[in-house]
């Protein structure tokens, strides 16, 4: 962490693994259109750099109050997950399996603000957002922590 209480920057750095192990699926109740999925499995690496700011201010009441804000980007390494399949009700030989591709992005921005407050008692409050923003895929959340 670089700075003071009152103003602190923060740079992060996360890599990971994301391995996918894909079993064999067959759909059911469709007849001749049911799906025959061929299981695959996939890796794909990922590591977001980003830098956080925040600050400390002491309230009136003893509570410690943390906002901050962060940015960064995410590289995937691969962006196409890909299966085949066929249909149930295709002859022996007849007709190829296709390929059904899910697209992710392969750079996306990450972005978070949040407001942490500790009291005096050691009790913890955090809000927070969370953002991904690609071309094609938005990710967002909020979310609400307590600890006593």
């Amino acid at each position: 962490m670089l700075g003071n209480p009152s103003l602190c920057v923060k740079p992060l750095i996360n890599a990971a693994v994301t391995r996918l192990d894909l079993n064999d699926v067959t759909e059911t109740g469709a007849g001749g259109a049911s799906l025959i999925v061929n299981g695959e499995d996939h890796t794909v690496l990922s590591i977001s750099p980003a830098f956080e700011a925040g600050t400390e201010r002491w309230v009136a009441n003893g509570t410690l109050v943390r906002p901050f804000v962060r940015a960064g980007v995410t590289w995937h390494s691969d962006d196409d997950v890909a299966l085949t399949a066929s249909f149930a009700g295709t002859p022996a030989g007849g007709v190829a399996p296709f390929a059904i591709h899910a697209q992710i992005d392969e750079v996306q921005a990450d972005m978070a603000a949040g407001l942490e407050m500790i009291n005096a008692g050691d009790n913890a409050l955090r809000l927070y957002y969370d953002g991904q923003f690609g071309e094609t895929i938005q990710i967002q959340s909020v979310g609400l922590k307590g600890s006593i």
